[in-house]
C-alpha cells in the first residue's frame, strides 16, 4: 500500500490524503511474495512484490481530518536469499503530516518501522513483535527509527522479542538528532535492545522495561524478568486466496489485568478487549436476526439520502471481526442508509418487538435511527456518540452511547425500545418497529430484533436473548484467548480420562475451551474466585456464555442465596423442570445441542424467584458443566444490588 506524490509531477504540498483510512489489512512479506527475474512466483527469487507493506509519501493537510492507519497486521521477510535492501514493513517519508497510526502489529521482520518527516502524528497502541534486529549481512537495525519528526505522540506501544539474544544488536527505539518536540509515554519494552538516541527536547514518562537494560529519560519502571509483565498471547487469522485459513500466535503482547502497567495505557490493550452487550431485554424473548451479512449481499439496504452523490453500501469480509459485515461509505452524516425490516423479513410481526441489538465500528460521527410506530404517532429513537442524552424534540428522541462509540473499534449495543421511548414520553407505547437508519460512514453487523413470547406457559422454555440492565458492566471470566485453562478442573473424573483443553477453533475463529470425556458422566468446573479473586460475587445478577454441544449436557451455576446454596441448571430441553430440593431447572430448547455455536444469557435472580419466590441471590460461586463440548466467552454482569 503506497501513497505517493510521484504519480504525476506534483509539488510536496499538492498531494493531500485527507480522511484516507487504511484499516484491517493482513500483509505478509515472506517467501511467497518473491519472484524470479521474469516476474514468476519463486520462493528463492531475488525480487519482491513491492518495497514495503505500507509506504507513506504524503499525509493529510487538515489536522482535523487526519489520515488513519489502524488495525493492520504486517509480518514476514525473505529468509533464504536476502535482497540488497530488505523490505521494511512500514515506512513514512518526505514530510507526511497529520496521521493517526494506531492499533497495528508489525511482526517477524528484519526491521520494524522507519518514520522520517512526520509532523503532528499519533503513533499509539502499536505492537512490534519478534523483530530480528540483525540480518545476515550483520547490519544493526531498529524496531522503530524516528527522524525529522515534530510533535509525534508515541504512547502505549509494545516492543517484544522472543529471544534474549537480540538484546545485543541494533535498537528497539532510535531517536535521530533531527527529531524534535516528540512525546514518549507508557511504552512497554520486553527482551529488546537499547532505546534512546538523541533524547533532549523530547518528553518521556512512565515507560516500562522488562529484562531490558537501557532506559529512557523521565520516570521509568524496570523489572529484571520478562515474565513479570504478565501479558497474554494474541492469535489472529488470515486467509490466502489459494489456501485454507491460517493462524498466527504472538506470545505475550496483550495487556491483562495482572500486568503491572494495566490501566496505565501501555501494551496495546485494545487487542484484548471483548465487547459484551449490556441489555435491558425481558427474559422471555426470542431472537430474529435481520442482518449478519453472511450471505455476501446487501438485500434490504438502500441509500435514502444520496446527496452528495457517490454513497455506497457493500458487503465484505472483515478480517479483524472475522466475519462478513456491511460497510457504509459516503460523505459522513451528509449521506443516509436504510435497512427496511419488511424487505428482509416479510413474516416479521413487528408489534412483538421488544428490543434491538446491533454491532458497529465507526471512527467518525454517526447517527443510528430506529423508526417505530407508537400510540401517539411515528417516532425516531436515535443514538449518537455523545456522553449525554438530549431527550425528546418533536418526533425524535435522542440517547448518547458515549464518545468511545466512535473510536474505531467494534462495539455492540442493545436497547430496550419501549424503555427508551417512555423515559422521555411517559404513557406512550411502541406498537411496531419499522426500520433501521444510519447517517455516517462505517461498518455494521449483526442487527437483531428481540421478540416477546406471548402467552407462554410456565412449563415451556424461555429462549433468553438477554436480561442485563443498560447500566451494567460485564466482567469476562473466560474467553480462552490466553491459551490456558486456569481456574478449570475436572470435579468428576469417573470414568477416568476426562480432559480440559484450550485450542483455536477455526469455525469460531477464536480460542475456546474444550471439555472431553464420557458424556454427562464427567463433570468440569470453572471456579470464579480462581480466575478473578477481586470479583465481588454479591454484585452478579446475570451470566452469559457461548457453547457448542452435539450431545446431552447440563450447565450448573452455583449460587448462594438467603435460603441456602442452590444450583440453577440448564439443559437442552423444551420444558422447565422447576425446583427439586436445592436444584432449579430450566430448558434451553432441544436445539441447544445441535452442534452449532449458541449464546445464552440468564438473569439468575429471576430464574431463582420464578420457582422460589422470596428468595434472593447473595453471591455467585461457580460454573459447572456435565457433558463433552466447547465453551467460550463466559461473562457476568452486576445487574442486582
Amino acid at each position: 500500500i503506497q501513497t505517493t506524490n510521484n504519480l504525476r509531477k506534483l509539488s510536496k504540498t499538492d498531494a493531500n490524503f485527507e480522511g484516507t483510512i487504511i484499516d484491517n489489512n493482513r500483509i505478509w512479506r515472506d517467501s511467497d511474495s518473491y519472484t524470479d527475474r521474469n516476474g514468476n512466483p519463486d520462493p528463492k527469487g531475488e525480487y519482491l512484490y513491492g518495497e514495503n507493506a505500507i509506504n507513506l509519501k504524503a499525509g493529510s493537510d487538515n489536522p482535523n481530518n487526519p489520515m488513519i492507519i489502524t488495525n493492520n497486521i504486517m509480518w514476514g521477510y525473505k529468509t533464504d536469499l536476502m535482497v540488497m535492501r530488505p523490505a521494511v514493513p512500514f515506512v513514512s517519508q518526505t514530510s507526511v503530516k497529520n496521521v493517526k497510526m494506531n492499533d497495528n502489529i508489525i511482526a517477524e521482520s528484519l526491521t520494524g518501522a522507519v518514520i522520517i518527516g512526520s509532523y503532528n502524528w499519533e503513533f499509539e497502541r502499536n505492537v512490534f513483535y519478534d523483530i530480528s534486529i540483525e540480518d545476515p549481512e550483520k547490519k544493526k537495525r531498529t524496531m522503530l527509527y524516528i527522524s525529522v519528526s515534530k510533535q509525534l505522540s508515541l504512547k502505549n506501544n509494545t516492543f517484544v522479542n522472543t529471544s534474549t539474544k537480540r538484546q545485543n544488536f541494533g535498537w528497539s527505539l532510535y531517536i535521530h538528532q533531527q527529531a524534535q518536540s516528540d512525546t514518549f509515554n507508557n511504552n512497554v519494552f520486553v527482551n529488546v535492545p537499547k532505546a534512546g538516541g538523541t533524547t533532549s527536547g523530547h518528553k518521556f514518562n512512565n515507560n516500562w522495561f522488562y529484562n531490558t537494560k537501557e532506559s529512557l529519560p523521565g520516570k521509568d519502571e524496570h523489572r529484571s524478568s520478562a515474565t513479570d509483565r504478565q501479558m497474554g498471547d494474541y492469535t489472529f487469522a488470515y486467509e490466502r486466496f489459494t489456501g485454507k485459513l491460517k493462524t498466527k500466535k504472538l506470545q505475550g503482547v496483550v495487556t491483562t489485568k495482572n500486568s503491572p502497567h494495566f490501566n496505565s495505557g501501555a501494551g496495546s490493550s485494545s487487542l484484548s478487549k471483548v465487547s459484551y452487550t449490556t441489555a435491558s431485554v425481558p427474559v422471555s424473548s426470542k431472537v430474529t436476526v435481520l442482518e449478519n451479512a453472511e450471505d455476501g449481499k446487501t438485500n434490504g439496504w438502500d441509500v435514502y439520502d444520496s446527496s452528495p452523490t457517490g454513497a455506497t453500501i457493500s458487503n465484505f469480509y472483515d478480517a479483524g471481526r472475522r466475519s462478513n459485515v456491511i460497510e457504509l461509505d459516503g460523505s459522513g452524516i451528509k449521506n443516509g442508509y436504510r435497512l427496511d425490516f419488511k424487505k428482509v423479513n416479510n413474516t416479521l410481526k413487528a408489534n412483538t418487538v421488544s428490543a434491538i441489538k446491533w454491532s458497529m465500528n465507526f471512527n467518525e460521527a454517526f447517527r443510528v435511527y430506529i423508526g417505530v410506530q407508537t400510540t401517539k404517532g411515528f417516532r425516531y429513537i436515535y443514538y449518537t456518540a455523545s456522553d449525554k442524552n438530549k431527550g425528546k424534540r418533536g418526533a425524535y428522541i435522542h440517547y448518547g452511547l458515549g464518545k468511545k462509540a466512535q473510536n474505531g473499534t467494534w462495539k455492540t449495543f442493545t436497547r430496550d425500545l419501549q424503555a427508551d421511548l417512555t423515559r422521555f414520553e411517559p404513557g406512550n407505547k411502541v406498537t411496531s418497529v419499522k426500520t433501521f437508519l444510519v447517517r455516517g460512514s462505517g461498518k455494521i453487523d449483526d442487527i437483531v430484533l428481540l421478540l416477546k413470547v406471548e402467552n407462554g406457559s410456565s412449563s415451556k422454555v424461555s429462549y433468553t436473548a438477554a436480561s442485563v440492565p443498560v447500566s451494567s458492566k460485564a466482567t469476562v471470566l473466560e474467553n480462552a484467548e490466553d491459551g490456558k485453562i486456569n481456574g478449570w478442573d475436572v470435579f468428576d473424573n469417573k470414568p477416568e480420562g476426562a480432559t480440559i483443553s484450550n485450542f483455536y477453533d477455526a469455525g469460531r475463529r477464536s480460542n475456546v475451551i474444550e471439555l472431553d470425556g464420557i458424556g454427562v458422566r464427567n463433570g468440569y468446573r470453572l471456579d470464579f474466585k480462581k480466575v478473578n479473586n477481586k470479583l465481588k460475587a454479591n454484585t452478579i445478577g446475570a451470566i452469559k456464555w457461548s457453547m457448542n454441544f452435539n450431545e446431552t449436557f447440563s450447565i450448573y451455576v452455583g449460587v448462594q442465596t438467603t435460603k441456602g446454596f442452590r444450583y440453577i441448571y440448564y439443559t437442552a430441553s423444551d420444558k422447565n423442570g422447576g425446583k427439586r430440593g436445592t436444584y432449579i431447572h430450566y430448558g434451553l430448547g432441544k436445539k441447544a445441542q445441535n452442534g452449532a455455536w449458541q449464546t445464552f444469557t440468564r438473569d439468575l435472580q429471576s430464574d431463582l424467584t420464578r420457582f422460589e419466590p422470596g428468595n434472593k441471590v447473595t453471591s455467585v460461586k461457580t460454573f459447572l458443566v456435565r457433558g463433552s463440548g466447547k465453551i467460550d466467552d463466559i461473562a457476568v454482569n452486576n445487574s442486582f444490588k
